[in-house]
């Protein structure tokens, strides 16, 4: 079950199986020439349909991806197949595009959980803006945090920065490029101060303390 059951680049979303990885769907997106963009995770050959039950995130505004999916059809314990939202309704073709439908609205207790196998799901997709423009700042001291925090809150808020924010403590980047037994193989437990000066030296941004990672994206005229 790893197939692209469909993509749609006017209303912005595909059905999927669980086996799509997100390799799988962008390939799919370039094969059929298809204008849309995939949130994906830290990792692309991982199941988009595991990564949205699981209520992973990436890093574009549709980094919530199960905010961003809309439909899903389950196989129960007792046998039976259950649509979710529109789907419930046969013959319907707005299944992709209203994820809520009549009654209550049970997706997400299949999220996390052992209550159904899901078979299929529908997610909705990024239209590709006219422009973004991706930036970086590094910020020296552990303190530094708290303002940071504070000046990212109400500009997230305001959707200013529309892209799921992405802040790492540098010892993150250091455990990106080399294990700890690589860095400093003598010391045993936590980090000191001095030995994380040392080691985020030799990081490519430069030492420091907290990397701040985010985008800012013009909206394309098409879908305007």
């Amino acid at each position: 079950m790893n197939k692209v059951l469909q993509i749609d680049d006017e209303s912005c979303f595909a059905l999927l199986e669980p086996g799509v990885t997100y390799f799988g769907l962008y390939e799919e997106i370039r094969n059929t020439g298809k204008k849309v963009w995939v949130d994906v995770p830290d990792l692309g050959g991982g199941s988009v349909l595991g990564n949205t039950l699981d209520r992973g995130v990436g890093y574009t505004p549709y980094g919530d991806h199960f905010g961003m999916h809309c439909g899903m059809e389950v196989v129960l314990p007792n046998g039976e197949v259950m649509r979710t939202g529109m789907g419930a309704l046969p013959g319907n073709n707005t299944w992709q595009l209203f994820a809520y439908g009549f009654g209550p609205y049970s997706d997400g207790i299949f999220t996390q959980s052992n209550f159904g196998i899901v078979t299929k799901m529908g997610v909705w997709l990024m239209p590709p803006p006219a422009g973004y423009q991706v930036f970086m700042f590094t910020f020296p001291r552990e303190e530094d945090l708290i303002q940071l925090v504070d000046i990212i809150r109400p500009l997230r808020i305001a959707n200013v920065i529309a892209n799921v924010p992405h802040l790492r403590h540098a010892l993150q980047e250091c455990a990106v490029q080399g294990t700890k037994r690589e860095w400093c193989p003598d010391i045993k437990g936590a980090v000191p101060e001095d030995v994380l000066d040392k080691m985020t030296e030799r990081l490519w941004m430069g030492k420091c303390r907290w990397v701040y990672y985010g985008c800012v994206y013009v909206p394309s005229l098409i879908y305007c």
